[in-house]
């Protein structure tokens, strides 16, 4: 979605997105990332991506300062990948095995909170003029249509040759291409660069999950996954496998 957002308000031209917004711009959790953005001129648009929870996002954003866009993934394919992404940082002890990454997953004590709390709470926004949401699966299902609407969304309507380039330029396989296994340059020293794999991307399909959970696993995280969604009309959108 990245991708799209920076291409989109570049009017489909790639190389001037990145000139415009960087290759992939660090997450606005990044301690870093603060500094970087308040250099940048507050009179142009700026694409900022963040994994903050709701309540840490300034007020003034919610409330119709900043455009929006929500990515929601299936929380089984989601732990499933964060689980490989995790690997080479080690984060905690429980992370090193499938089984303790689950358990932590499905518990109140997940870094950056349960899946649950995280997007129920982004949840409350949906209607909201400045907030656009879709998931994952919309996107694999239908990119053209997402691109379109998120267009739109932006103030930057996209059509006929100006969209097919933007569908080409969402293609999976060509960002899996383009991000090589290393962190961008000049994002981290280069000696760290080099010794730490870092796989933005994977496989990026939906419904692996069911190479990696267990029956038991299934059937225990059917009964969590239940039992948080039952009040909310997000349980409508979100799709295991498509």
């Amino acid at each position: 979605m990245t991708e799209i957002v920076k291409s989109i308000l570049a009017d489909g031209d790639y190389e001037k997105a990145e000139k415009m917004f960087g290759i992939h711009p660090k997450p606005l959790e990044f301690f870093t990332t603060l500094s970087d953005y308040a250099k940048r001129p507050r009179d142009k648009q700026r694409v900022i991506v963040t994994h903050l929870h709701e309540e840490l996002l300034p007020k003034a954003a919610l409330n119709g300062k900043a455009k929006i866009v929500f990515v929601i993934r299936n929380p089984k394919d989601s732990v499933v990948s964060y689980f490989h992404f995790a690997q080479p940082f080690r984060y905690a002890e429980e992370f090193d095995t499938w089984e303790g990454f689950l358990k932590c997953f499905m518990s109140e004590g997940m870094p950056g909170r349960s899946w649950f709390n995280y997007n129920l709470t982004y949840w409350k926004h949906r209607n909201e003029k400045n907030f656009y949401w879709t998931t994952y699966e919309n996107m694999k299902l239908d990119i053209r249509s997402v691109i379109e609407d998120v267009a739109s969304f932006l103030g930057h309507p996209a059509s006929g040759e100006k969209l097919d380039k933007l569908v080409k330029l969402a293609d999976f396989s060509r960002m899996n291409k383009k991000y090589d296994g290393r962190f961008p340059k000049a994002s981290v020293p280069d000696n760290v660069r080099e010794a730490i794999p870092f796989k933005i991307l994977r496989k990026g399909q939906v419904g692996d999950w069911k190479n990696k959970f267990t029956v038991a696993q299934n059937e225990a995280f059917d009964k969590l996954y239940n039992e948080k969604m039952k009040c909310s009309s997000l349980k409508q959108h979100i799709k295991f496998e498509i």
